[in-house]
């Protein structure tokens, strides 16, 4: 059954949420009004607990009995007011959290096993507000509770448009109730803060909007704000609706429109001007612009004085690559506009930019099998040698044996000191190589000095080691440079999976969207820079190269003739597609080949027969792939090759490299084609078999 998680951006005025199962994601709709963003409210009556505009309704009738924004009771620390009694800060988001988790569980017919919440970037690690959120999700029923950064969600959701190379410099500008530009350095895909500062702007701005709303409207709306006791609560909270809504109709429409409504029905009318607005909100627009550069020069300096003048600067704005803006607020056009013209920096506005944190969330969540770490359980060559510390304590004079080294039996390994000053030698009892030491010349041991040790591949013939995966596959395989991931590439390029070699799990996927009609073919290359990059191809000539990563098409081009061959040359990032010339006859027909140029889709050339003798470097199958006709493991002890008999390749062999003795064999169906590998660190052992009904790859534990 697929991990079935809810994800939750709980803003302080308004929150959303979708369902993620597997990799499908389905936004969670107020069940009232079926919008996408639920109002943050949280109401009681009869003792039960309500959220969303069902608890708004409660607000509108009994002002007391319902309060906005239960997250602020977690920024505060601070238990809330709720009608006659008091709820902690971990209650009232549980119970919020549970009105969500009630709707959500009607969306899918699975359990809901954990939540993801979006957390602000002003609760570092370690925080007690996270610990609060952590209890309160507990406290609503689920298994598992995960805090996922605003600001990593919102670039994660950035990407999906706006693609950030390993080592940009981002200014994400959070345009919510409460305003924050937080500063991050993307470093391995990930989304590092450097820095951060918020301040209260949206609120202020909505209260200078409902000053104005008083000011023109002085006459109607004072009296009535004025009122006591509930009466006059609730006048303030449908005048402050009032005026958000108003803004968020502006929002929608041209730069210079105007919007006009009523408060009520005998309300005089209020309009709200463009020209306006902008200048009610130009000062905290200012407030995020001086802040940005705030950051960058406070880094600049902390970093300089650790470093000293060699370091590179980051106190100037030219060093940022983007801008991101999100947030309510960043639908005013204003927005985008006022920081571009200060920052001069590309600013990128997201689409609907209030549910951007969820999209960031749901991508976070899909790429969780990508986050499972498989236990590291003891190999069957590796082993911890101990001695007992002669009078329970001594000094370690040295180790005989370097981390690495191979030692015979009965050979010093290290020696120790007693207080009396007699020396012990501490031996082996059997044949290795020393992996670990623990401590180093000098430190006081005992009672146990441990260290780490790898048996002789000899012990292969007596005690085989266990077959982990079996993964089959529908098209061809290749082993990645680093040789971390299997690469699975379906012969009609529709899907491309990489597989985790420790415990056999997908940990990513890509389906190119590639038109229908015309059967077509694929294979992953590795292209100069390191990327996974497949390229296609169909009968009309058409060619694609995808990044696998990211899925992006990065290249496109048409050659003229159907290809009947395509060869890649991974070091010039090269393609040659050979067809028949159109202009040659009868028996006299030649080939002829176009290279092109993968990074720009730029036609190099046109060759003929013998263009193989001119160029090399051009294969039908990527040659950075580590699959061989025959591995040597990385300590150079064991050497894997196919066995082969009269009816094919059908067995695996390992020898040691020394001696040539075969230490272990694996008897396997006919193939027509085996390669072998060791994994980087030399654990693992893989065999790829192909044949034309067939492909697998198999994956023994050293």
């Amino acid at each position: 059954m697929p991990l079935t998680t809810l994800v939750v951006d709980l803003g302080t005025h308004s929150t959303g949420a979708a369902v993620v199962v597997g990799d499908q994601a389905t936004l969670v709709p107020d069940p009232l009004t079926g919008s996408t963003r639920w109002p943050s409210y949280l109401g009681v009556d009869g003792g039960a607990f309500y959220a969303g505009s069902a608890a708004d309704r409660i607000r509108l009738a009994q002002p007391r009995y319902c309060v906005e924004g239960p997250r602020r009771a977690v920024d505060t620390q601070t238990a809330v007011v709720l009608g006659e009694g008091e709820l902690s800060a971990t209650a009232a988001v549980a119970a919020f959290l549970g009105a969500l988790r009630a709707e959500a569980a009607r969306l899918v017919p699975h359990p809901l096993d954990r939540v993801s919440l979006a957390v602000p970037t002003s609760y570092p690690l370690p925080d007690r507000r996270r610990d609060l959120l952590i209890a309160a999700g507990e406290s609503a029923g689920f298994p598992e509770v995960e805090l996922v950064g605003s600001t990593a969600a919102l670039l994660l959701d950035a990407a999906t448009v706006h693609a950030f190379g390993d080592g940009a410099l981002v200014l994400v500008c959070d345009l919510g109730e409460t305003w924050s530009t937080t500063l991050v350095r993307i470093q391995n895909g990930n989304a590092v803060p450097i820095a951060q500062e918020s301040a209260p702007a949206g609120r202020e701005f909505d209260s200078l909007l409902l000053n104005d709303l008083r000011a023109q409207l002085r006459d109607f709306v004072e009296p009535i704000l004025a009122l006591p006791g509930e009466d006059g609560r609730r006048a303030t909270h449908q005048a402050s609706d009032f005026v958000r809504q108003v803004k968020h109709t502006l929002a929608t429409l041209d730069d210079h429109a105007d919007v006009t409504g009523r408060l009520s029905p005998e309300a005089p009318p209020y309009t709200l001007r463009r020209e306006w607005l902008d200048r009610l909100m130009e000062p905290g627009l200012r407030w995020v612009a001086g802040s940005g550069r705030s950051l960058l020069a406070r880094v600049a300096s902390t970093r300089a004085a650790a470093a000293g003048p060699a370091l590179s600067p980051l106190s100037t704005v030219a060093s940022l690559d983007a801008v991101v803006l999100a947030g309510g607020h960043a639908r005013l056009s204003t927005a985008e506009r006022v920081l571009r013209e200060t920052l001069q920096r590309p600013v990128l506005r997201l689409e609907d930019p209030d549910l951007a944190v969820v999209r960031g969330l749901v991508r976070f969540t899909s790429g969780a099998p990508a986050r499972r770490v498989v236990a590291d359980q003891p190999r069957w060559r590796v082993e911890p040698v101990a001695w007992d510390v002669p009078t329970g304590r001594a000094r370690l004079e040295r180790w005989a044996v370097g981390a690495g080294e191979r030692y015979a039996r009965g050979a010093v390994l290290a020696q120790v000191r007693t207080s009396d000053e007699r020396v012990y030698e501490l031996t082996a009892a059997e044949e290795g190589e020393l992996l670990v030491r623990r401590g180093r010349a000098g430190d006081v041991v005992g009672p146990t000095l441990i260290a780490s040790t790898k048996r002789t591949a000899s012990l292969l013939a007596g005690d085989a080691p266990d077959k982990r995966q079996e993964l089959t596959g529908s098209g061809e395989w290749l082993y990645t440079p680093d040789r971390q991931f299997l690469v699975e590439c379906a012969t009609t390029a529709e899907l491309v999976r990489l597989w985790s070699i420790p415990d056999g799990v997908v940990v990513h996927q890509f389906r190119p969207e590639l038109p229908g009609g015309l059967a077509r073919r694929g294979r992953v290359f590795v292209a100069p820079d390191g990327r996974l990059s497949l390229v296609t191809w169909d009968p009309a000539g058409s060619f694609s190269v995808w990044d696998v990563r990211t899925g992006s098409c990065t290249t496109q081009f048409k050659d003229t003739t159907s290809p009947v061959n395509v060869l890649v040359n991974e070091r010039e990032w090269r393609l040659s597609a050979e067809g028949e010339d159109g202009g040659s006859a009868g028996r006299y027909r030649r080939t002829v080949a176009t290279l092109w140029d993968l990074a720009t889709g730029r036609k190099l050339e046109k060759l003929t027969d013998d263009w193989h003798r001119r160029l090399t470097g051009y294969e039908c199958r990527s040659v950075s792939d580590r699959f061989g006709e025959n591995a040597f493991s990385p300590d150079g002890l064991l050497r894997a090759v196919p066995v082969a008999s009269g009816a094919g390749l059908t067995g695996i062999s390992l020898q040691e490299t020394r001696s040539e003795h075969e230490v272990y064999r694996c008897e396997h169906p006919p193939s027509a084609r085996v390669r072998v590998a060791f994994s980087a660190d030399g654990h693992f052992l893989l065999a790829n078999r192909e044949s034309p009904q067939h492909s697998q790859v198999d994956v023994w534990e050293l």
